[in-house]
């Protein structure tokens, strides 16, 4: 014991004799001031880019991964996984209504610069001023809301009403989020379609029945179309994921795409309108 004592003893007098590093004496951990500086200087000239570039590619991807999961969930449309496809139907309602601003917006910018005509003159002057121009976004904020959730909900309860009278095997939750990304679907290419119908015309060129008639033409050929196809498939996919008899089959089929694409035809006419009228 005693001998370790004197061994402890000893080596506490070595260590304090050991020579210590002052503060005034540099570092040797410490990197040079030339590294600091090429640090400070690519990310100065080049972090920017690379944000930049980092951020357009993410807002494209993000509305790649929505387009790609829609593609998907009209040839499969089935949410057994509630919780997965509920936090899916909260982002991707998102991502939809942001875009539904976006192109709205864009519109906007593209009647700004000239490079589409306005639907009047009122209109063009009441854009140029910026205050008026901030009450023009906010009605239009509230009326693509308005409009986002009128049609939402009405697909939902049609959802519901579906499941009851056909006896659909799955729970109300599940129908409900299957009809929440059916609506995200058309809402994208509703978007999309009334955007292309607004960089051809504005309503103050749809001045007779027969212009109208044209251009409730060109909207189904453009957009009516490629609809119906998406509905059809959708439909015909949930009855065979529910394992519904024949004669139910037969019936879903031939009677509710139908009525399905005629709400969301007239929905995506009033929206090509609205467009039509900045």
């Amino acid at each position: 014991m005693l001998f370790r004592r004197q061994t402890s003893f000893k080596t506490v007098l070595m260590n304090l004799e050991k020579p210590t590093v002052g503060l005034d004496q540099p570092i040797a951990s410490t990197p040079p001031q030339r590294r600091i500086l090429v640090a400070i200087f690519i990310e100065v000239f080049l972090g920017f880019f690379k944000n930049l570039g980092l951020g357009v590619f993410n807002f494209f991807k993000r509305y790649g991964d929505v387009i790609w999961f829609s593609l998907k969930f009209v040839t499969y449309p089935n949410a057994e996984d509630v919780a997965l496809h509920r936090k899916k139907a909260i982002e991707n309602s998102r991502h939809t209504f942001e875009l539904i601003l976006i192109v709205t917006g864009f519109v906007i910018f593209l009647i700004k610069q000239g490079w589409i005509n306005s639907a009047s003159e009122d209109n063009k002057n009441a854009l140029s001023n910026d205050f008026a121009q901030w009450g023009i976004e906010l009605a239009f904020f509230l009326y693509n809301a308005i409009f986002y959730f009128v049609v939402l909900i009405l697909l939902v309860l049609l959802g519901r009403l579906l499941r009851i009278i056909f006896s659909a095997i799955e729970t109300a939750a599940v129908t409900d989020l299957v009809f929440i990304h059916l609506n995200n679907i058309y809402f994208l290419l509703a978007t999309i379609g009334g955007f292309v119908m607004r960089l051809n015309n504005n309503i103050s060129e749809l001045t007779t029945d027969e212009d109208y008639g044209d251009y409730v033409w060109r909207l189904f050929n453009q957009f009516g179309i490629i609809l119906a196809v998406v509905i059809f498939l959708f439909f015909t996919r949930w009855v065979m994921i529910n394992k519904l008899t024949m004669a139910k089959k037969i019936l879903y089929i031939t009677i509710v795409p139908a009525i399905v694409w005629l709400f969301l035809f007239i929905c995506q006419f009033m929206i090509s309108i609205f467009l039509a009228s900045i």
